[in-house]
């Protein structure tokens, strides 16, 4: 029963931690993006 709970709480954890990462690498290529953008723009 207690080997089940921490397997649930790693489980959980694991999810927070790549739910964050993702997040991250998310709003890094929308910043990448906003820069490319901005620099065709200024291209024209």
């Amino acid at each position: 029963m207690e080997t089940e709970l921490n397997t649930k709480k790693n489980r959980l954890h694991d999810e927070a931690y790549w739910a964050q990462v993702t997040e991250e690498l998310e709003r890094e290529e929308e910043e990448e993006i906003e820069v490319l953008l901005e620099e065709m723009i200024n291209q024209q």
